[in-house]
């Protein structure tokens, strides 16, 4: 129907009458009218909207556009590592038979499993150290390693670092001087330290000597 129909259509009605009943009534309205059945809907109908209705269009496209992106993120996120791995274990395992690919599989679980405990032997064996140089054993998982050469070392690092830091609290410049142990008993070997041996012991060392031998660390500290 045409709007110039329509309009008179409305036009030729009494002033008393009702246009929504009128409207209802007349056969060409009623036809566009009819429910809308989506189940009866062909794919050449729904293709014929998405040509026409551009609201429509739009709407299908970005939910289909919405729809794809979050497929290929989810693929990516729970397959995409899984294929590379199988790929990379495919590509060299080429050549091999089918004992010789369980032989190195069974070794390589057998090798981490033992690096695991060795790293579990070590790790009880230097919270000791940790704990004699009074040092925090939550220190262990930045200085644990797989040889005892390396975790030494760590521990060293830690430690110069810590004392240094103590030491730095209290004065940015030492001067050497030197002093006589009064109250510490293990301390009773060093008759006469100077700066320069006090800073190269441990933290805990540096500690004690500083609670029990107040007035000399303050002499050796402010001189």
């Amino acid at each position: 129907m045409k709007k110039s129909e329509l309009l008179k259509l409305i036009e030729s009605l009494e002033d008393e009458a009702e246009v929504l009943d009128t409207l209802k009534e007349h056969e060409e309205i009623k036809s566009l009218a009819k429910d809308f059945d989506v189940n009866k809907i062909a794919l050449e109908d729904f293709t014929k909207l998405l040509q026409e209705n551009k609201e429509i269009k739009g709407y299908w496209t970005s939910e289909k556009d919405r729809a794809v992106s979050k497929g290929v993120n989810t693929f990516k996120e729970n397959n995409l590592q899984k294929l590379i791995d199988e790929a990379i274990k495919a590509k060299s395992n080429e050549g091999k038979t089918q004992e010789q690919i369980a032989l190195e599989e069974i070794q390589a679980k057998y090798e981490a499993m033992e690096k695991q405990m060795k790293i579990k032997e070590l790790e009880s064996k230097y919270k000791d150290t940790l704990v004699e140089k009074g040092l925090d054993t939550r220190l262990m998982k930045f200085i644990i390693a797989e040889n005892e050469e390396d975790i030494t070392k760590n521990i060293d690092f830690f430690n110069e670092i810590i004392a240094s830091n103590t030491n730095l609290k209290v004065n940015e410049r030492l001067n050497e001087s030197s002093f006589k142990p009064k109250n510490n008993k293990d301390l009773n070997n060093y008759k006469v330290m100077t700066k320069e041996e006090l800073l190269k012991k441990d933290y805990k060392f540096i500690q004690e000597f500083a609670n029990e031998n107040p007035d000399e660390y303050k002499t050796i500290m402010n001189n």
